[in-house]
């Protein structure tokens, strides 16, 4: 839903697949749903906290060993690409290290509030 004008559709699925994830205590699902939180970040020129939950989501990626889907890395490549560009290289490292050193419990409440707060 990203990318295709349904911006507000994809937030709404975004707060639901948190509340789920909550729930059932699904690290990869937070995981998943951090990935999709910078995507749609980026996807709304939120540059910087596009870059922060990017790094929290590379973070948990090398802590879990969880691999990337490739269909998730085809939709998050070029938004971080963009963001990256938007940021410039120094800024998007320094943000993205930020979000690296962020406990994700912190990071989804983060992004939680974030959403709730685009409506």
């Amino acid at each position: 839903w990203i990318g295709i004008n349904a911006d507000e559709r994809a937030r709404l699925m975004l707060l639901e697949v948190m509340k789920i994830s909550e729930e059932i205590g699904s690290k990869s699902v937070r995981h998943s749903t951090l990935e999709v939180c910078a995507g749609l970040a980026a996807a709304r020129n939120h540059w910087r906290q596009a870059a922060q939950l990017f790094g929290v989501a590379e973070a948990q990626r090398e802590l879990t060993k969880l691999r990337r889907d490739p269909t998730d890395q085809a939709f998050l490549d070029p938004l971080i690409a963009r963001a990256r560009e938007a940021l410039g290289h120094h800024t998007f490292a320094s943000a993205e290290e930020q979000g690296r050193t962020l406990p994700i419990d912190a990071a989804f409440a983060q992004a939680r509030e974030e959403l709730n707060e685009s409506v």
